[in-house]
């Protein structure tokens, strides 16, 4: 840890940056009856179109590298850039090809950044003050999941799909050139080397990791994809299924508050798993067809998830010190792998069994990523590091 005080600037420039980053994410979800009608292609198969985002996230540890040889500060400025380009490519452009391509370059920059974030927080903020930050960053989040499924809806029935990504890519300079100004950061004073990611690779615990973050990644896929083309087969339009997402954001809001003023308190591992443990006993609900149900599970789902999701990052940039940039975009790099694979399977998922199948196997996910959790936490021999 390089310093005993909180450091506001980098905490406003990554909320700013995970602002904008989780709305691009986010803003195609809802959309996904829109998108499907644009580009005339099967709302069934509207998450094929996103395969090129997770693809592209096989990069991540290779940014996670070059971040522990060189500096974060330059390879975080370097991955807004190509989010910037990403999002210019989709703002003059038009056409499938176009859009794949886009979000496939949006896709590379948001995997490397988005772990590159919790290492470089991990430095600059004292531990018994990360899961205070992390709820911050969760609070943009959950600010971003409010404003991204209306704001999107809206300019895409008024002004089409290129003004979203014009402004998105407005917003990338903004937080790139704010970039500028943090202090360069080094995760350990000696520079990784090849030999180091040899030895991540080695460890159990790495892959202990790994495997929570896929499973923990399914739910992200194959609920929040499908979860629109559900609310449309109960005959909400577009404008309706946007205002539904807005429930979801809702939770994401309360996780952030509980996670700023609960995480220390309770502790990052027990508040974890408790945001486990919700959202696994609130998605088996979310196959009712009664819009109340849905309207009450989806926050209490929103509570959980992203409690667990706001904890998971900070717990694991606990876990190492030296090589710390490479093993968070190693799970950032599974995250897009299990994007890919997902995304990959699952139009036959649905066509299989509809959306209650995909609803089940998150149930599943959610279960198996709890019980590694208990694992971990409280029969591992060695606990990640962990102070209150």
């Amino acid at each position: 840890m390089n310093t005993n005080k909180i450091a506001y600037y980098p905490v406003i420039v990554f909320s700013l940056l995970t602002f904008v980053a989780v709305f691009e994410m986010i803003v195609v979800l809802p959309l996904a009856p829109s998108i499907a009608s644009i580009y005339q292609v099967s709302v069934a198969d509207v998450s094929l179109l996103n395969i090129g985002y997770a693809v592209m996230g096989i990069f991540a540890p290779i940014g996670g590298y070059i971040a522990d040889r060189f500096g974060l500060k330059k390879t975080m400025i370097a991955s807004m850039l190509v989010f910037t380009i990403g999002c210019g490519i989709l703002a003059f452009n038009t056409g499938l090809i176009y859009y794949v391509t886009g979000r496939s370059v949006i896709g590379m920059s948001y995997f490397t950044v988005i772990g590159l974030i919790s290492s470089y927080t991990a430095e600059v903020i004292p531990e018994n003050r990360l899961g205070m930050i992390s709820g911050i960053y969760k609070f943009a989040f959950g600010l971003s999941l409010v404003v991204s499924p209306v704001a999107g809806s809206l300019l895409v029935r008024d002004y089409g799909i290129q003004m979203i990504y014009l402004l998105l890519g407005i917003s990338g300079l903004v937080v790139t050139f704010m970039l500028f100004f943090l202090k360069s950061v080094f995760v350990s004073n000696e520079r990784i080397q090849p030999k180091d990611v040899h030895y991540l690779l080695s460890q159990k615990k790495t892959w202990i990791y790994i495997m929570m973050t896929f499973f923990l990644s399914v739910p992200s896929v194959l609920f929040y994809n499908y979860y629109p083309i559900k609310l449309g087969t109960l005959g909400l339009n577009q404008v309706a299924v946007g205002k539904q997402f807005t429930y979801l954001a809702v939770g994401t809001l309360v996780a952030a508050v509980i996670i700023i003023f609960g995480s220390e308190r309770i502790g990052k591992a027990r508040l974890a798993v408790i945001g486990l443990v919700l959202c696994t006993l609130a998605m088996l609900p979310m196959i009712s067809n009664q819009m109340i149900l849905l309207t009450v599970f989806s926050i209490l789902l929103g509570i959980g998830y992203d409690i667990i999701w706001g904890l998971h990052m900070p717990l694991c940039s606990l876990v190492y010190k030296k090589a710390n940039g490479t093993f968070m975009t190693l799970l950032t790099l599974m995250m897009a792998l299990t994007n890919v694979m997902v995304n990959s399977i699952a139009p036959i998922i649905y066509r299989i069994s509809g959306f209650s199948l995909h609803v089940f196997l998150c149930f599943i996910s959610l279960a198996i990523t709890t019980l590694l959790y208990v694992k971990v936490y409280y029969f591992g021999k060695k606990k990640p590091p962990q102070k209150s």
